[in-house]
């Protein structure tokens, strides 16, 4: 059977019953599988199953295999395959797939097709924040009784990151990265967007996207599209070039720091403890005020995109007030991952230079009164070429920590465009603006270094900014006596 089409789909989806997810482990392809789980009998494989998603792989329940204990008979008795991004054109898993007599098709479209086209279904995507503002909406709703569906595309402690939902919304984490090898669009493409928060748009994706300009390409197609309620950050020249470009037919709402013409937010006490702000309701046009636990203008960048959009949607005031008061984070969102008599562990998923940026300031805001630490571990395609070499260069030192450790790549990126990010380059930058700066070869070697210098009389905050797999650092720091 051949790569099947939205149409095929919709005909067939009261026909369809068994589905097997192709390359599971996967950080959308997991939860996925989770939420078509609810409507039809769902398996998965992969080559190799390691945490944290082999551990949420036990939690749910999922019946899963490896790969090569799987016949392509057994393969066969499916009525479809869902294929992962790991598959590569033109690799052993891509020709033996399509060598099958099984219909298959990408997680995106699978999931638009069968599930969200009727559904009030609300894209978070941008550059940054999509994963918490997703997180974000879901416990806004949860607080006025809404039962929402959702994708969350990171770890949620004690609440569930995937669920089809009982009402009309449907939340999701809408990346602009490609779909898969014969399905080269960005996946937000795929899930019948109604509604779109934008929350910043940067260059990117440097393994598919040459350039910010076939970035943005990407977004202008999209905004069109949307039929309900868009909200963008206008601090982002990029996300006001799409607009303006885009000619949507939707009024949108603006919001963001830097302009005049946003709704909001409107900080007006930072703490430690959290930060105070106001924003205009975009229905009433009243001035709002809102107190919550979170830290660091980007928390609150992304918190003002949800409440607008739940404001917009007519939920009380009163109760998103209270909601916000206590809001929780995705892990590797500055996590706490371990806490000493004068040291804290926090691990977060910062790989591009705003991110580490804002990470680092939220920090300093957060505790003022320790001595910083960074390990920084640029893993992704963009963040091991020097397409941001300065950029990151500037971030670190700006934060004016008391230690940084770079972790060398050892891999070569795969950039389109650049070479790699110059290590060297970084480190003597950081050492002649005053910081003491060295690189190790892997994260064991980073926590010897951590743990050789470090000043146990010292208040201190240890940072670990990367997306890639760190597992063997925080093994060491949670085996520590």
């Amino acid at each position: 059977m051949p790569l099947v089409d939205s149409t095929y789909l919709q005909e067939n989806k009261d026909k369809i019953k068994k589905i097997f997810f192709y390359r599971i482990c996967g950080a959308g392809m997991l939860p996925a599988s989770i939420i078509l789980r609810e409507k039809y009998e769902v398996a998965g494989g992969d080559h190799l199953f390691y945490p944290p998603l082999s551990h949420e792989l036990e939690e749910v329940g999922l019946k899963t295999l490896y790969l090569k204990d799987i016949s392509d008979k057994e393969l066969e008795s499916y009525d479809l395959l869902v294929v992962g991004n790991a598959v590569a054109k033109g690799g052993e898993d891509a020709v033996r797939l399509e060598n099958l007599n099984v219909s298959y098709t990408s997680f995106p479209m699978a999931l638009g097709e069968l599930i969200l086209k009727e559904r009030a279904v609300l894209g978070v995507a941008g550059t940054h924040g999509k994963t918490t503002t997703t997180y974000f909406l879901t416990q806004l709703f949860s607080a006025c009784k809404i039962d929402s569906g959702r994708l969350i595309g990171g770890v949620i402690e004690d609440d569930e990151g995937a669920k089809i939902g009982k009402d009309d919304h449907f939340f999701i984490e809408s990346d602009e990265y490609d779909t898969a090898y014969f399905h080269k669009k960005s996946k937000f493409h795929f899930y019948h967007l109604k509604n779109v928060i934008l929350t910043s748009l940067e260059f990117d994706h440097a393994d598919i996207f040459p350039n910010l300009e076939k970035m943005e390409a990407e977004f202008e197609e999209l905004i069109p599209t949307v039929t309900g309620k868009i909200i963008f950050n206008s601090d982002y020249s990029s996300v006001k070039k799409v607009m303006h470009r885009a000619r949507s037919s939707v009024i949108p709402i603006e919001y963001g720091l830097q302009s005049a013409t946003s709704y909001g937010p409107f900080i007006e006490k930072k703490e430690e403890t959290g930060t105070s702000f106001s924003l205009f309701h975009p229905l009433t046009k009243a001035k709002c005020q809102f107190s919550t636990n979170l830290t660091g203008d980007h928390n609150i960048l992304n918190l003002t995109s949800a409440l607008l959009y739940a404001l917009a949607e007519q939920l009380p005031l009163n109760k998103l007030q209270r909601a916000v008061l206590e809001m929780k984070m995705v892990k590797r969102r500055q996590e706490v991952r371990k806490r000493e008599e004068n040291r804290l562990y926090i691990d977060d998923f910062a790989h591009h230079p705003r991110a580490v940026a804002l990470t680092l300031a939220s920090l300093k805001q957060r505790y003022p009164h320790h001595k910083l630490l960074v390990v920084f571990a640029p893993l992704s395609a963009t963040a091991r070429s020097n397409i941001f070499q300065h950029e990151f260069e500037n971030a670190i030192a700006d934060s004016a920590p008391s230690r940084v450790i770079v972790i060398d790549p050892a891999r070569k990126t795969t950039a389109l465009q650049g070479k790699d990010l110059d290590i060297i380059g970084l480190n003597a930058y950081l050492q002649k603006k005053s910081i003491n700066s060295e690189i190790v070869k892997n994260p064991q070697e980073a926590f010897v270094a951590l743990k050789e210098q470090t000043n146990n009389h010292d208040k201190e905050v240890i940072v670990v900014l990367s997306n890639g797999d760190m597992r063997a650092f925080w093994e060491e720091v949670s085996g520590r006596a």
